[in-house]
């Protein structure tokens, strides 16, 4: 993994990193060497749990269900509608 600094003073680094769907669960240590051998180390605990995670959206869309996705769709069909129906009653006005 390579780290890029955050801003230019570099007092923030930030990097990513992949765990594997077979990795065992627990605790890992991860060590961050900065300059190669003799550099500054920062030492930092990575926690892996079983399941998956979720990710895109930040697990946002976990909690939709059906029924929640039909209101949403008839709410936004009837603001459509609704608009659609003040458009064209105000052109017929004027």
């Amino acid at each position: 993994m390579r780290l890029t600094p955050g801003n230019l003073e570099a007092t923030n680094l930030f990097g990513g990193a992949t765990v594997f769907g077979n990795a065992n669960s627990g605790t890992y240590t991860v060590t961050f060497e900065c300059g190669g051998s003799g550099g500054r180390r920062v030492t930092a605990s990575l926690q892996v749990t079983s399941g998956a995670a979720r990710g895109g959206l930040g697990g946002s869309m976990g909690s939709m269900s059906t029924g929640r996705i039909a209101l949403g769709a008839t709410l936004a069909a009837g603001a459509l509608g609704t608009g659609i129906w003040v458009l064209r009653r105000r052109s017929r006005l004027t």
